[in-house]
């Protein structure tokens, strides 16, 4: 337990050493490889979910018609989104957010191109709403 390069409490019976190790790395390895296949597979699960909230959107001609005529808070359309994807998903709101762009040129194209957001007064009259309008 003393020697050159030793400490107090550290030692190693030559093949346990290597079998601890290695059961340590391995444990690393398996947790590494776990987390790996649950973001691939929520990155598929995210990527389905998308498709089916662009497809639902771009077949409801009603919604669409008075989204291009009157516009349309972008409040309004994440929750038209949410509305498309499962209710147990963590992070609803912060998916059906993040979704509202990929969404918007999905379906009607490049922002600053087919489609704007502005600021318009808020209808509680404290601050400012983002509105989506198409152009």
């Amino acid at each position: 337990m003393t020697g050159k390069g030793s400490t107090f409490g550290k030692f190693g019976f030559g093949p346990f050493r290597w079998f601890f190790n290695d059961q340590k790395k391995q444990r690393k390895n398996d947790i590494d490889k776990n987390r790996h296949n649950e973001i691939e597979r929520e990155t598929y699960n995210l990527n389905s979910y998308q498709n089916t909230v662009i497809k639902s959107i771009k077949s409801d001609e009603k919604f669409l018609k008075n989204f291009r005529y009157h516009g349309l808070p972008w409040r309004g359309l994440q929750e038209r989104i949410k509305k498309e994807l499962p209710g147990d998903l963590m992070d609803l709101d912060k998916i059906s957010y993040n979704l509202v762009p990929k969404t918007m040129e999905a379906i009607f194209g490049q922002q600053n191109t087919a489609w704007i957001t502005e600021k318009r007064p808020s209808k509680s009259g404290a601050g400012f709403t983002t509105w989506i309008v198409i152009l």
